[in-house]
C-alpha cells in the first residue's frame, strides 16, 4: 500500500486519476496514512471505489479475501477466461488461503521465512514450505515464491518448497509468467 504514495504525487502532478478499488477494512488504513503525512490533496489522484471484495474490470473477475496478517491486508485472485492467478499479499498460514489459490494456473506466494524460523510466522508471514503446503492442497499448478527475508538464501527456500510441491520457482523481478493451457506448463522471459 506504501508504493501508493509516490505513485499518488506523480499522477497529482501530471494531473492523471487512476481507478482505486478497496475491499473491507483497508479503506481506513489508507486514508490514516494521507492524513498523517499531511498529504490529503495528493489523494485526487485516485478515483476510490468500495468493493464488497468483488469487482470485474473488462475481461478480469477479481476477488480479494482478507488473510492472517498483523494489520488489514487481502489476498487477491484474478480470473480471465484465458487463466487464474492468485496472490497472497502479506500472510501468515490460514485456511482462506486454499479458497484464494484453488486450481490457480500461478499462485504467487509470500514466503518470508524459512522453516528455521517457522516460530516468527506468527508476525503475519510464512515459509516457502507453508507456502508449498498450500499450493498442494489448493491443486494449483506453478507455485512462484516472492518476498523472501533478505538473509536467507533464497535458494534454500526454494528447496524446501519443492520438497512439498515440485512445480515451484522464485518469482524474478521483470520477468513475465503466462500460463499455456493448451501444453500445460509456465512460460517465462525476461522484459
Amino acid at each position: 500500500m506504501l508504493d501508493l504514495l509516490p505513485l499518488s504525487y506523480v499522477l497529482h502532478i501530471k494531473h492523471k486519476t487512476v481507478p482505486l478499488y478497496f475491499p473491507r477494512d483497508t479503506k481506513s488504513m489508507f486514508f490514516g496514512t494521507y492524513e498523517a503525512n499531511e498529504i490529503n490533496p495528493f489523494l485526487d489522484a485516485f478515483d476510490i471505489h468500495d468493493t464488497k471484495g468483488e469487482v470485474e474490470i473488462g475481461p478480469f473477475k477479481i476477488k480479494m479475501i482478507p488473510v492472517n496478517h498483523r494489520i488489514a491486508t487481502v489476498g487477491t485472485r484474478v480470473e480471465t477466461d484465458s487463466g487464474t492467478i492468485a496472490y497472497t499479499g502479506d500472510t501468515a498460514m490460514c485456511d482462506c488461503l486454499i479458497d484464494l489459490a484453488k486450481n490457480a494456473d500461478i499462485f504467487l506466494s509470500e514466503a518470508t521465512y524459512q522453516e528455521r524460523d517457522r516460530e516468527r510466522t506468527k508476525e503475519g508471514h510464512m515459509t516457502a514450505k507453508q507456502a508449498a503446503e498450500v499450493a498442494m492442497k489448493a491443486n494449483v499448478k506453478k507455485l512462484l515464491l516472492t518476498h523472501i527475508w533478505f538473509e536467507y538464501d533464497k535458494r534454500e527456500s526454494l528447496k524446501e518448497a519443492k520438497e512439498i510441491f515440485e512445480n515451484t520457482e522464485l518469482a524474478i523481478e521483470m520477468h513475465e509468467y503466462k500460463y499455456n493451457k493448451r501444453i500445460k506448463k509456465i512460460k517465462n522471459k525476461r522484459i
